[in-house]
């Protein structure tokens, strides 16, 4: 029954994110609407016009099992030879922007912040990151110890967390803007960290057992 409860949350994060691509990642339009300045959104995989024709990418390590640099050095490795080779590469509109994966990052990981939880597997509406001011990174990969991912994941095989929602002031509605993926050293090197990795760069459907 556990198992079955954490897949059905997980179901619905996958559906939600879901959302959020099939709204500003239209295959047919990766131009920015400029038609209200009060409008922040663009309407391309990066989701917000401040960061502009740049998919920053954070990766960070928590873990002492490893260092930050290999990490960012796999994520590049990754990418150039495997990513970019993608069917749905071109497609999702990822030619067109530069990649950055860096050390720097201008949020704090929520899963990592004191009384923080993850929003849906918890039902904490409190640890919903609101923010005014949307940060340059579209994805966070962060390397954290097994007791992150015992406290935050409920028995699921998901390893995704909303990261920050950005008020949509025409509309009115909270929107994810930036994605964490939370993993042990152990996960980072499997494969079903390389499909999430997929999943939000929104090139393959991410099935969940």
């Amino acid at each position: 029954m556990k198992k079955t409860i954490a897949s059905l949350l997980t179901l619905i994060i996958l559906a939600l994110v879901f959302v959020t691509f099939s709204v500003y990642g239209k295959q047919d339009n990766y131009k920015e609407s400029y038609n209200s300045e009060k409008n922040k959104f663009a309407q391309n995989y990066l989701l917000t016009k401040n960061r502009k024709d740049t998919l920053n990418i954070c990766v960070e390590s928590y873990s002492s099992l490893v260092n930050t640099e290999s990490i960012k050095n796999k994520v590049v490795n990754s990418i150039e030879k495997d990513l970019r080779k993608h069917v749905r590469w071109n497609i999702q509109g990822l030619d067109k922007f530069k990649i950055d994966v860096s050390q720097k990052y201008s949020f704090d990981p929520i899963l990592l912040q004191p009384n923080k939880n993850h929003v849906f597997f918890s039902g904490d509406l409190d640890s919903i990151r609101i923010v005014e001011e949307e940060s340059n990174e579209r994805v966070g990969i962060f390397i954290v110890d097994h007791s992150v991912i015992n406290k935050h994941f409920n028995d699921t095989v998901s390893r995704l967390t909303p990261e920050e929602f950005l008020i949509d002031k025409i509309t009115n509605e909270a929107l994810e803007v930036t994605t964490g993926i939370y993993v042990t050293s152990e996960e980072f090197e499997t494969q079903e960290f390389i499909d999430q990795f997929k999943y939000v760069l929104g090139l393959d459907i991410l099935l969940i057992n």
